[in-house]
C-alpha cells in the first residue's frame, strides 16, 4: 500500500492487487455501500498507515 498526501484534504491510496487478494478485498467490496465492506477497507487502510 502506498499513501500520498495530495493536499490538506486529499490523499491517494495505491493498492496492489496482491495485497487486496491477501486481505480478501476486491474493487467491488471497496466501492460497495455496505457498512461491513467499508469496515474491512478501513481496517486494511489503518493497518497500512501504521506501516508508513
Amino acid at each position: 500500500m502506498k499513501i500520498e498526501k495530495l493536499t490538506e484534504n486529499k490523499i491517494r491510496v495505491i493498492l496492489p492487487l496482491e495485497e487486496l487478494e491477501m486481505n480478501h478485498l476486491n474493487l467491488h467490496s471497496i466501492m460497495a455501500k455496505g457498512l461491513e465492506s467499508r469496515r474491512d477497507f478501513f481496517r486494511y487502510f489503518k493497518k497500512g498507515r501504521k506501516g508508513n
